[in-house]
Parts: C-alpha cells; structure tokens; sequence
C-alpha cells in the first residue's frame, strides 16, 4: 500500500503540473497540490531512499529503479543549481576585482596555474581532481539498491548505464567496484562478482550500510554458486575466498544480521546439518513477498532439515497456492519457474522418505529421473531461455541428485558436460572445472560396463571433457592456445583410432549377426557409439577448424604425423587441395554428413578459399613474378584483372589485347600456349572450379537437413543467397550442377528470397534464368499464395516501364555505354521480366486458374481506383504546374536570348519566339488533352463517383481547356495560356482540404469491389505461411477511408475467411517497391539480430516490419500497423493541454486556436530572428548562406521551449505497474537502437514526427514511409557501418532533398528521455553496439541482398539524376519532364509518346540552326583565324612572347564563344543521338578531329613550357583541329537535314562525318571538350 501511494502521488503531481487528462481531478485536489507542490516534492525526495530498500524487498524490483530515476533526476537539479550558483559568484568575483582595478592578465595567468595544478596527473594516470572526487554516500545507496534490482531483473546493459551515469555526473574515470560487481551478477559471472565484491569491501571510505548490503551480495553469489571450494580458505584462490568477510576464525558469523544467511548457503551447499536455519515458520506465507530469491532459497534450506513427512506436505499445499497466485501476479514466467523447482526438490525428499515402503533402488531411480536437468541444461530445448537461470536451476538440481541418491549411482556425463558448458559461457571457471572433474570421475563407472550397457562410449565421452576443457583454455589463457590447440589434436586422434576399431567390429558383428539373431542388439548398440562418436568427433573438427585458422603459424609435433587421423587429413586435402582448416571441415562432413553445421561451414570455407585465390597477397606474388617483363603498374593492374575475371582463354586473350596497354610483343607472349600466364589462368580456374562445386553441394546437404520446415532462418538464408550468387556468377561452370541439386531442396526455404529471385529474371542468360525458372515454378505449386501477386502484376501491361535504365545502368560510370545502348539493355530486361512472369503466370493457371484469375481482377480494379477523377486531376495539374514554371522560366531566358541577336529582324525573332514557345509547352497541353478525352470524351462513366465528378467539374475543365486556347490564339502568351488551368487547380486543392478525410462507399467507386464474397484471392502478408493454413479474402467493407495525407491514401477493411478483419492502406503515385524491399532487409535484419547469444535476450531485438504488396507501377496494398501513435499526435496532446491552461477569458470564448506545427513555428521564429538581426535579402534567397548561429539559437529556443519527458510520460501514465513501466522502457530502448543501426545503414531519411510512430501499450518503435533512403548510405557509408570487406560496387542514391539530411538517425531530446534512467548510456548504447556486431557479422548477406536490388527492374530508379549540370535539367525539359507518375496516372503505363520527345528535339535543333547560324559560322572563322595566329606564334623564331600571349588570349576568347553556343546545340543532340546514328558518328568526329586535338595541344603546350622542352609536337595539333574545324561547323547546321540535302560543292567534306564510323560510334559519350 505505501508503495503504491508513492506512485499514485507522483502520477497526481504530475497531472496538475501537465495538466494530465487520465485523470479528472476535482478543483479542491489541484489546489491543494498546486499550493503545496515545493512540500510534495520535497516529502517525496526524502522518501525515496527508504521507499526504495521497502521496494525490494517486497520484490518490486522495477519500483527500485523507478524511485531511483527521481531520486537521480532530484541529485541532477541539484548539482545544476550548484553549478550555477558558482558560476555566479564566479562572475561577481571577476566584476569586483575589475572594479577594483585588478590585473586582468595577471588574474587569468593564476587562475590558469590554478587549474592546472588541479589537474595534473598523479603517478597512476588520474588527475588530483579525479582523486579527490567521490560519489557522495547518498548517491552511492541509490546507485547499489537500483543496481540490485537491475540484478534480480537480469539486465546488465542497465546496470552499464548506471555506472556511465556514475561517470558523467560526477566526472570520474572508474566507478566503484561493488558497481562492476553488479553488472557481472547480471550476467551470471558469479566468480568475476566475488572476486570485485572482495576488492570493494576493502575500500575504506565505503560506509557500514553499504558494506552490509556488499555482504549480502557476497552470500547471493555463494548461494547461487553453491561451491564448497568458496566457504574453504585452504581450497579455495584468495582472491576469491570473500566468505572471509562474513565469518571469523572459528567459522562464527562476523556480523548477527548475516548469521541465517550464512547457515542458508553452508546447507545448501554444503548440507550441513545446522537447526539455527529452523527460525521462523516452517508454514509458507501466501503474498508475493515470499517468492523472492532470498525466500525461495530459505525453503529450500528447511528441505535440508530432518522434517516430517507432514511438514514437506503442508509445504507443497502452501506453494501451490502461492504459484496459482503468482500465474495470476506476473503472468507464471520466471518466479513461477522457481517455485516449481522448490517444490520438484521438495517431492524428491518425499521420496527419499518413502524407500522403505517402496524400495530403496525404485526410489532412487525415480530422483535421478526427476532431477535429471537435461530439460534445463539442453541446447535444443532451452534456445530461448535464459542461460543464467538455466545454470542456476541445473546446479541445483545435481546437488540435490547427489544428496538423495547412494555413491554408486552418477549422474549421466552428458548431463555434467552440458552443466560445465553452461558454466563455462557464464564465465564461472571454477564451477565448471568442478563440473569438468566430476564427469571424469563418471567414465570409471562407464569403464566398469560391458560396451553394449554403456549409455555412452568412454572415449567420446573423454573427447567432450577436453574440448570443453579446451574452449575453457582458449577463453582464459590466450597465451597457451598452441599447446591446447596440440593437446586437443593428440585426444581427437587417439579417439579417431577407437572410432575407426568401433567401426571395424560394427562390421564384423554385422556379418555374424545373421548366424546369431541375439547379437543384433549388440550390433544396434555398437552403431549407435559409432554415431555418437563421429558426432563428436566431427563436432571437435570444426571446433579445431576455427582455432586453426586462427593460429596460422601453428605447428603439429612430429609424432603426431605417424597416426591414423593424420594421414586421413592428409587424403581430405589432396581431394580439395585445402589447408588444415580445410580438411578437418572436409573430414568432419564425411565422418558426419548429418552435421548441418558441418555442411555449412565447409561451404563457406570452400568460397573463402575460392577467393583467397585472387586476394592481395596473391596479387603481390604475381607482381613479383611479372615484373621483369612489365614494369608499368598501370599495366599490371590491368593484367591482374584479365586474369582475375577472364572465363575462357579466348577471354583471356581478348581482354589482355585490348586493356594491358603495353608492348604488343610481350602481351603476346604473355597469352602464348603453354605460357606462364596461361598455365596459371588454367591452374586457378580448376581450383574454383573445384573449390564452388563443393561448395554447391555443402549448400544443398545442408539445405535437405531443414527439409521439413516452412520457414527458414538466416542460415538457410545466407545459404540460398550463396547459392544465387554462384549461379549468376559463374553460370557456365555451375548451372547443371545447380540444376540437378535443385529437385532435392525444399522448396519453403526458397521464399525467404523471392525479390531476388524474380530480380534475376531479367538476366541475359540463359543459363541463369532457366534454374531459377525451375525453382519459381516449383513455388508456384507449392505455395502459389506466395508468388501469385508478384507475377501476375509483373505480367501485366501496365507494369510496363518506359526506356529508362535501372540503378546499376544509371549509377555505373565506368562503363563506357552510350545512352542508347543502356535504354536498349533495359528494354531486354523488361522483356525478359515480362516475358518470365507470362511463362510462369500461365503454368500457375494450368494448376490454380480461379486463383490467377481472381487476383487478376482484384489488381485491375485496385489500379483504376487508385486515383479517383478528382484526385487525379489535382495530382497532375499540381505536378503539369510545377513543370510548366520550369519551362516558363526557360522559354523567358530562351526569349531573352533572342531578342538579343541584332541580325535578325522583328518578323524573324517574334516567329523563332512562338516556335519555341509552343515546343517548350507542347508534352504539357499533349497531356492535358489526353486526359481530358480520357476523362469526358472516350469513355461514359461507369461508377457514382465519375458521374459525379463530370457534374460537378466537367464544365471547369472544359472552361479551362476553351479559355487556354483561346488566348494562346490570340497572341496572349504561354503565361496567360496557363492561367485557367492554375486557376483550376486551385479550385480542385481548395475542394480537397476543406474536404479533408473523408469516407467513400465502395459501391460508388467500384462495383467489382463491393460484390467481392468468398474469393480465392490470398490475404496479403501470408508468404511465409503453408499454403493450407492461408486465409483468402472474404469481402471488403462497404466504406473506404481516405486520408487527408499528400498522396490521399485508401484505408480499407478486409474480411478474411476465418472471420478476421485487416486493415490495410491502399497507396498510390509512389513506388512501393522500395518499400517492399526495405521491409524483406528489416525482416532479414530481425532474422540476424535472432540468432546466436542475442536470442536469449528480453526484450527482443526487433524491427517492426509490415506488409508491402505493390500492384503495377505506383500503387499497392501496405499493412495498416495497429495500436500505434504518430510522435506528432503526443506533441499535439502537449500543445492542447497547454492551450487548455490558459486563463485568458477572451481567447477561451473565442475557442481554441489550431496547434502550430513544429516546422511552422521553426519557420515563424527564424523569420523574428533574421528581421531582428537585419538579415540582408540576397542572404535570405539562398539557405545555403543562412547564419549558422542564428539557426542554432531558434532550434535552442524551440528546445527549451518544448518539454523532453512528453514521450517517457506517456510511457509512464499508459503503464498500469512499475513493471510494466519497466519493461515498455526498455522495449522502447531497444527498438529505437535497431531502427537507429537499420536507418543508419540504408540511409533511411524524411523521419519527420508522423513517420515515426510508438506503440505505448508495447513500447515498441516503428517507422513507417521508407521512400526516402539511400541517400547517405553511399558507397563510404554503407560499408562504414557494415566493415563489409566485399564493397558494394555502386552508390545509392535516393531523392535529393531541398534541405539535406546529415545526420544518420533521429535522435532527439524526447527521445533520449524515453530511453530510460540512465537514457543513452546503458540499454540503448549497447544495443546498438550489439546490433551493428551483429550486422557487421552477417555484411555479406545484406551486400548480396543489396547487389540483387540493384538490378532489380522493377524498381523505379528512373528520378535518379545522372549529372547536376544545366545541360541535363535542359535535356529533361524534353526527354522526361512531366515525369513518370504524371504517365501511369494518365495512361497506366509509361511507354506512351516515346517519339514525341525526339521530334521536339528535332524541330528545336531546327530552331537553334536558324537562331545561331550566322553566329555559330562567324565564331567558325575567328576560331581559325585565332589557330592560324597561334600557329604562326608558335612557329617563330626566335619565339616572341608578346606574340604568343596575344595569340593565346585571342584563341582562348574565340573558343568561349564556340563552348557557349555548343551548350546551346548539346541537348538536343544528345536526345537525338539516343535514335540517330548520323547524330552519334557527328559527335564522335567532333571530339576525335577538334576538342580532342585543342586539349592535347593545350597540354603539351603547358609540359613544353614547365620543361623548357621544343615545340615540335604542338604545331600539328592545333593544325588538325583547324584543318577540320570548317566541315565541322557547316556539318551541324545540316544535321537536322537529310543526307541528299547537302549541297553538292560540300558533300566531299561533309559526308564523311556523318556516315558510319565504328570507332566514332564506340567513343560516343566522352565527346566534348571541356573549357
């Protein structure tokens, strides 16, 4: 009751300082607490110590730590205030000794001096500061009861918060030892805790409180470890033996408080007998209280007692009833767990009672039975568990065991073995050294059997000893790996040789067993030692596998060459040509092929070793070996790379011909037959060949031992990812092995990795696509629910994409392609993708035609609703608005520029003015018109909603269309032509937000939709699951939510056929590939982040995902996240609740005003700040100018202005218990740490506070709208998080937004708050710490995941800007300007008026011609001119200086004016060039015969003038370029003519720069010259 009124007191201050709404408070209750807050809040500070021991013991351990929190915010304020009262008087103190006329100098030289004599560093590297600095005792008490409480709550990240916490405040550089102690008890290193708690109750300055609970601490970790050794000062190592501390000489407590304690840990650990235990009731109380640890273990200690039968019985009644209880108090996890083991021990004592009436023998083997911990202490049952309990439960257990059962009877050794190596991951040496012992001493009673009554072979058993004998060395003593490593190898290979004589008599028994059909049973018995054994063995392999390949240097004795096992290592390496860690992995698959483990880890050896073939050492060798023969490194390079990615020797040949840029005589030789260089290509081929089709079968072994599973885990994953990647990789060498393997493989395994597998089917050959084909048709009968959406959309025409390259087209410089051929090679692949998802979707129909064909019309009609009439034209009038303010502004400068040309006449410019003005808007009223037909003309409404819109806005548009063309005819110009479509848009946009959400009837968008009933259509988000468990679509409901968001998305309600309704958000005008893919890399993330040592841990590492599932281009159904609340929403409660408190009379009966918006008031506030500040104008234009400083103090402002405990409060109040409160906190933390590593890695921006969103009931953190990421997640980045050794060969880039995002993740005030106590130290530190570890570890799934993205085409990577010049956003103006969503909104596809762009080019160039002709020849004759001078200059003799300069200046104005009127030709050359080939052999002469030649001359010139060396090579040069220069420029004005145009006097120099030319053609793409 206390301690809940101390909760329930802070939770009603709060409310009356926040104005809290939980809670309706009646005005007397908030004056009372208004008038005595300062009381309240210093009752309650006062309070919080005392509250916090009651807390724990009463086993409200989340209580602790939450009065510990406000015991430590109090402690902060207090130190602030501290702060600034010294800084205050600090200040003062400088006024006065100014006013007193003081030295300022000579006043900072002593307070310097001061300083650093305060700092100066003491002999053992602490400053005098640091040593005189202490954690005040008060501080210290809170810091250890939250600490113990962390213990009991097993949290040991926290507890490494709290000691940062320690560090921070009080600027220490160590904290103290009872501190570190704590974090080792929460991670169950008991032995490490005793031997800190030994050296902590030693300090002096610690006070008698705190050594009191340091004792209790002390007696915790003894009783957990139950280890006589410890409670023995002649047995057990000093630094350990703390019990010291708690008795004295004579055994006596030291201490009378600790005297029970201590005759509870001497009982059950060493079961003496000792009555003093028997104080208090043997009766077991029923409140929570009594299920504490400490409890827990005093019941056990009566077990231990001579009691009667009645007294265990009552016993077992009371727990009973307290564990009903406890099921009911904290949902029966870990107390009631605890309890059950008391009350197994205590129906083991009963037993032990009972022999004499049931038989002593019959009773004992039933206690071995029942307390046999395999349960506990197994792997495969307990991957969940947690190990520490585990440990705890297991020891106990085996010591009860022995104290029930006689001598003669052991414990299993697997049993034993399996409890040591629990100890030994705790990091409790001596326990499992303990563990270790006893399991020897078992195999003499093993030894003592017949070898068919052994449960175990002695030998294997030996085996397992030492190995983890061995893993206990290799943790602990680095310094002697070696020598265990040896040791190990000589126990493997005696144990090999008895595996190897077991095997021998197996067979010799199995040729006798059919004379003697009694020795059957022998011979089962003798085969299962020989599994056992090879288990083992193979186990040990790979174990010395690792250790091997850590210890390169290593060193085996000379004995140890004669044996058995050494010369079947020596046979596995001849086979594969491995090292040694190679053939024992090698020989441990053929001792074990059942070993999964096994399997893998040879398959990833074999591609290790594949590429250790081409690794920097390698290379270097080969440096060394060729560089007699080639002495440019330039060249060497290349080399090594013709070797390196050659396949064929015809390869081979071809690359080093054409990229080893060196004497042809010795590149000839070098590909020679039977040469050095050959024998080495073919030498390293046969061992990748070898070395990946071990690999593929590794994979696939595997692979078949999860042959039974739906879904898989990361290893199943990263092994189907290896696979895909060898089949695209080297195709020719492994497809039909791929192919033959593909038939044994379980098909589920595969739908782990479907993106990729269908991104792949746009690869060129053959023997790629055909494999995957295979498995793809293989889902399609197994779990078509899984793939049908994917195919059916990626057959659809409306998936068509425009001539636009994918991202590896777009972002791969290097490649030297022109534009045409990248449009062309992402034609082919939209083909292949097409025509792949055809093939497949018509075997898909010859098994299920209902289900193809029900989700064929659910897509069709989703796309036609995607955008209603409405919502369409305000979405391409808004986009058509944007562009033609563009294009306006280019047709003025383009006006401008005419108008500026003298010899033109009025009639001439006004005429080129229209002409381009009408190209310049022509694809925009192209569009308009499209869709207006599309809309009013070719087709009659077919639903309510389109009748409606054509009532009500038909006569607008048709207005619009009329008035438009109307003033374009009357010479009005292209800004009034656009008038009455802006005017328009504003009317649809003013229609739309004061409409804002709103709810539409299915029925009147879409009959089809209304009348869906029990279909076949599968409910998104089932891929993982079996085919038979899916649930279809029943029906949608009859109302349609739109939300009033940018894009206006549908919330709709699906029934499902189990009578389960989903929400789901159906989305359009954006590309939800990208999300679909972002949620597979979350999923594959949660995947990594749960496997391995961080699977035990609570809360989960978790990265909320939901389910994406596009339809065609840009729309798709997504997966409605429920119980979570936008970060925005709870800043917008704040901001009522504030509103709500003010007493202003006149604004209270003029309503509320309407909350402003973070950005709004940012904005408003800069605004006062640059007219306060007298910012000029020219500054204001350009945010890149902005002052620094000011921005800072406004985002201050707004900091300080805003509260940072709104999301912790939240938290708080939605918690019903402090429990909870915990464990929502941590969740909080820990899910903010994975989405910050996650974010961080795939360059995740636009986290605005409505796509962050926090489910309060969990905590848990989810984000949500991914279509802003790779945008710093660059080539640096990406492989700067993931210390990926394989670097991702492009750079992602996403959108380029107007304000640039810098850093990695959102990280905000609110945010750390909510992080918990000690916010980001501790919890959230170390998660991330660990999530990147792991991420890092498992680099080369994601790189795999990433390169398959790459290629994906289906992925809208078309917005990506190649180049930032002007040149390129004037070619857009043509080519792409109104943009991919404006075509699927208008047309449903994007491959519509692929030739209007080239015929405005075309006309535009026309247009050029006549515009700059004249110009562009005048600047043709002073260009020679200017050459011809440059030439005579340089010819001089002797050279004249004035001359040359004169003549440089001259050349160097002439080509300005040639490079500004090339730019003003260069756009529509480039467009033309896509589809002419006279346009692409044109600007192949002009760069070879003039730019080419101006920048070699140029260079030259500045080598000749640096080196004083003679000017033979310049001359020629520029003679080249003038020699040509005349055809050049007459060439260009013609382009836009046929060839049998061209005048006959000139077609001798014109026709050949533009007729065919191979190398002009191979060039194209590098041909201007650049000023």
């Amino acid at each position: 009751m206390l301690l809940d009124f101390f909760e329930h007191l802070e939770r009603l201050i709060f409310y009356v300082t926040e104005n809290g709404t939980c809670l309706p408070l009646c005005n007397p209750v908030r004056n009372f607490f208004v008038t005595n807050m300062s009381s309240c809040q210093e009752w309650l500070s006062r309070a919080y110590v005392p509250a916090m021991v009651v807390a724990y013991f009463n086993g409200s351990f989340a209580q602790v730590i939450r009065f510990g929190w406000s015991a430590f915010a109090d402690v902060e304020k207090k130190l602030q205030r501290a702060l600034q009262v010294q800084e205050k008087k600090r200040a003062k103190d400088k006024e006065n000794e100014a006013e007193a006329g003081n030295n300022h100098e000579e006043a900072n030289e002593k307070e310097k001096e001061k300083e650093a004599e305060q700092t100066a560093t003491t002999p053992n590297g602490t400053t005098k500061n640091d040593k005189d600095k202490k954690i005040p005792n008060q501080v210290q008490v809170i810091a250890l009861w939250m600490g113990r409480a962390m213990v009991e709550l097993e949290n040991e990240q926290a507890i490494i918060g709290l000691m940062e916490w320690c560090k921070r405040i009080y600027n220490l550089s160590e904290v103290p030892k009872f501190l570190e102690a704590l974090q080792s008890m929460a991670a169950g290193r008991y032995e490490l805790a005793l031997l800190m708690l030994n050296s902590a109750y030693t300090e002096a300055d610690l006070g008698d409180s705190i050594k009191s609970v340091i004792r209790d601490m002390i007696l915790d970790c003894c009783t957990h470890l139950r280890l006589p050794e410890l409670l023995q000062s002649d047995i057990s190592p000093m630094e350990l033996f703390a019990w010291r501390h708690l008795v004295n000489v004579e055994g006596e407590p030291c201490h009378e408080s600790d005297a029970d304690a201590i005759n509870r840990v001497r009982q059950l650990t060493v079961f003496g007998k000792n009555e003093r235990t028997l104080t208090g009731a043997k009766r077991v109380t029923s409140d929570l209280v009594s299920c504490s640890t400490r409890e827990l273990h005093r019941w056990e200690s009566i077990l231990t007692l001579t009691l009667r039968r009645t007294d265990v019985l009552q016993m077992q009644e009371d727990m009973n009833d307290l564990a009903r209880m406890v099921i009911i108090a904290d949902g029966g996890n870990r107390t009631h767990g605890r309890l059950a083991l008391v009350n197994l021990i205590s129906n083991n004592v009963l037993k032990k009672m009972q022999k004499k009436t049931n038989g002593e023998l019959a009773n004992t083997e039933s206690i071995l039975t029942e307390l046999d911990p395999l349960f506990v202490v197994s792997k495969e049952s307990n991957r969940d568990r947690d190990i520490v309990e585990r440990m705890r439960f297991s020891r106990a257990m085996i010591l009860w065991a022995e104290r029930l059962v006689p001598d003669h009877l052991v414990m299993r050794p697997d049993i034993i073995i399996e409890s040591a190596k629990l100890a030994r991951k705790t990091g409790n040496i001596i326990l499992a050294k303990n563990y270790l012992k006893q399991a020897s001493n078992s195999i003499i009673a093993l030894q003592q059997k017949q070898l068919d009554q052994q449960e175990f072979h002695p030998a294997c058993v030996q085996l397992q000893i030492l190995t983890q004998n061995a893993k206990m060395l290799w943790e602990t003593s680095p310094s002697e790996r070696p020598m265990n490593v040896v040791s190990a190898f000589n126990t493997l290979a005696a144990t090999y040789n008895i595996a190897q004589q077991l095997k021998h008599m197996v067979d010799v028994e199995m040729n006798n067993a059919s004379l003697d059909m009694g020795k059957s049973v022998v011979v089962k018995k003798l085969n299962e030692h020989v599994c056992g054994t090879n288990l083992q063995l193979a186990k040990t392999c790979i174990r010395l596998a690792e250790w091997t390949e850590q210890l390169p240097s290593l060193q085996m004795p000379r004995e140890f060459a004669v044996t058995r096992f050494w010369g079947d290592l020596q046979a596995c390496s001849n086979d594969i040509g491995g090292n040694l860690p190679g053939s024992l992995l090698y020989l441990a698959t053929q001792m074990c092929p059942e070993l999964a483990k096994g399997q893998l880890q040879f398959g990833e050896w074999c591609l290790r070793a594949a590429a250790e073939l081409y690794s920097e050492q390698k290379k270097a060798e080969f440096v060394q070996q060729y560089r007699v023969l080639i002495t440019d490194l330039t060249a060497m390079d290349a080399l090594w790379e013709c070797l390196k990615n050659s396949t064929s020797l015809e390869q081979l040949s071809h690359e080093v011909a054409n990229n080893v840029k060196y004497d042809s005589a010795v590149t000839n030789l070098l590909v020679s037959q039977d040469s050095a260089l050959v024998t080495k290509w073919v030498g390293n081929r046969s061992m990748l060949r070898l070395y990946y089709m071990q690999a593929v079968t590794a994979f696939y072994r595997y692979l078949a031992q999860s042959d039974m599973i739906i879904k898989g885990n990361i290893n199943t994953l990263s092994t189907t990812l290896r696979i895909l990647e060898l089949l695209v990789k080297e195709s020719e060498m492994l497809s039909q092995s791929i192919v033959e393997n593909m038939h044994t493989t379980n098909v589920h395994l595969w739908k782990d990795i479907l993106p990729q597998l269908l991104a792949r089917l746009s690869h060129p050959s053959t023997k790629v696509r055909a494999p995957i084909m295979l498995l793809l048709s293989r889902i399609c009968q197994a779990a078509p629910h899984a793939i049908v959406y994917q195919i059916v959309s990626g057959a659809s025409s409306a998936y068509a994409m425009d001539a636009q390259p994918n991202a590896a087209a777009v972002l791969t410089p290097e490649d030297g392609a022109g534009p045409e051929n990248k449009l062309a090679a992402a034609q082919t692949q939209r083909n292949l993708m097409t025509s792949s998802c055809c093939e497949l979707e018509t075997y898909l129909t010859m098994s299920y035609p209902k289900l193809v064909k029900d989700v064929e019309d659910f897509i069709t009609q989703l796309q036609r609703v995607s955008l209603l009439n409405e919502e369409k034209w305000a979405f391409v009038l808004a986009n058509l608005d944007h562009e033609m303010d563009r294009r306006l502004e280019q047709i003025r400068v383009e006006t401008a520029k005419t108008r500026s040309f003298e010899f033109m006449d009025e009639e001439m410019r006004e005429e080129i003015i229209r002409h381009k003005q009408r190209l310049f808007t022509q694809q925009v009223y192209t569009v308009i018109n499209d869709l207006y037909a599309k809309t009013f003309e070719k087709s009659s409404p077919l639903t309510n909603n389109e009748s409606s819109f054509l009532e009500e806005c038909g006569h607008l548009l048709t207005n619009a269309i009329e008035a438009s063309r109307s003033a374009a005819a009357s010479g009005g110009g292209p800004e009034k032509a656009w008038i009455p479509f802006k005017q328009v848009l504003i009317k649809l946009q003013q229609r739309i937000s004061r409409r804002g959400a709103y709810t539409l009837q299915i029925n009147d968008i879409s009959e089809y939709l209304s009348k869906l009933h029990k279909t076949t259509i599968p409910m998104p988000g089932q891929e993982m699951l079996d085919f038979s468990e899916i649930v279809t679509i029943s029906q949608i409901t009859k109302n349609a939510f739109v939300l009033p968001t940018k894009t206006r998305p549908k919330k709709l309600l699906i029934l499902g056929s189990d009578g389960s309704e989903q929400t789901f958000l159906f989305k359009s005008r954006e590309d939800l590939h990208l999300d679909e893919r972002i949620m597979q890399l979350l999923e594959i993330s949660n995947q990594i982040l749960s496997s391995g040592k961080m699977k035990r841990e609570y809360p989960a590492y978790f990265a909320r995902h939901y389910s994406v599932t596009p339809f065609g281009g840009r729309c798709g159904l997504i997966q409605w996240v429920k119980g979570a609340t936008p970060l925005f929403h709870i800043y917008r409660k704040w901001q009522s609740r504030q509103a709500s408190l003010k007493t202003d009379s006149k604004q209270t009966r003029q309503g509320a005003q309407e909350t402003e918006r973070p950005t709004d008031m940012y904005q408003k506030r800069l605004r006062a700040a640059f007219i306060e500040n007298n910012v000029e104008n020219e500054i204001l234009v350009d945010r890149s100018k902005w002052p620094v400083q000011i921005l800072k103090d406004v985002l201050k402002q707004l900091v300080d202005d805003t509260p940072n405990n709104l999301i912790s409060r939240e938290l708080w109040i939605r918690s019903g218990t402090c429990d909870t409160w915990w464990t929502v906190t941590q969740r909080f933390a820990r899910s903010c740490a994975v989405m910050s590593m996650i974010g961080a890695i795939l360059g995740i921006g636009d986290r605005h506070l409505d796509n962050l969103l926090v489910n309060l009931a969990t905590g848990e953190l989810v984000h949500i709208d991914y279509n802003i990421c790779f945008d710093k997640a660059c080539n640096f980045q990406m492989n700067f998080f993931l210390k990926s050794k394989n670097k991702l060969k492009y750079c992602f880039q996403g959108k380029n937004l107007r304000v640039p995002e810098t850093v990695p993740f959102r990280l905000t005030q609110n945010i750390v708050h909510a992080l918990g106590p000690t916010q980001i130290e501790g919890t959230y530190r170390n998660s991330c710490s660990r999530v990147l570890q792991a991420l890092r570890a498992r680099s080369q799934v994601l790189s795999t995941i990433l390169d398959a993205f790459v290629y994906d085409p289906l992925v809208d990577w078309t917005n990506l800007p190649t180049s930032g010049s002007s040149a390129e956003a004037f070619t857009a103006l043509f080519s792409s300007g109104i943009g991919i969503a404006i075509n699927l909104a208008v047309y449903g596809t994007m491959d519509i008026h692929q030739q209007l762009p080239f015929d405005i080019a075309k006309e535009m160039l026309n247009v050029k011609i006549r515009e700059l002709g004249q110009p562009w020849m005048a600047n043709c004759s002073d260009l020679s001119c200017a050459l011809e001078d440059v030439l005579v200059a340089l010819k001089l003799q002797p050279p004249n200086q004035e001359d040359r300069v004169k003549a440089g200046q001259r050349l160097k104005s002439a080509l300005s004016k040639h490079h500004q009127m090339m730019k003003e030709f260069r756009p529509m050359l480039r467009i033309l060039a896509v589809k002419d080939d006279h346009v692409v052999n044109y600007l192949s002469c002009y760069r070879r015969l003039f730019s080419e030649p101006i920048i070699r001359g140029h260079q030259q010139l500045e080598l000749v003038q640096e080196s004083n060396l003679p000017l033979a090579k310049c001359p020629p040069e520029f003679t080249a370029a003038a020699e040509s220069l005349k055809g050049l420029c007459q060439c260009l004005l013609l382009l836009d003519k046929p060839t049998s145009s061209i005048p006959p006097e000139l077609q001798p120099t014109l026709l050949p720069l533009i007729t065919s030319s191979e190398q002009g053609v191979k060039s194209f793409g590098i041909f201007i010259w650049k000023e």
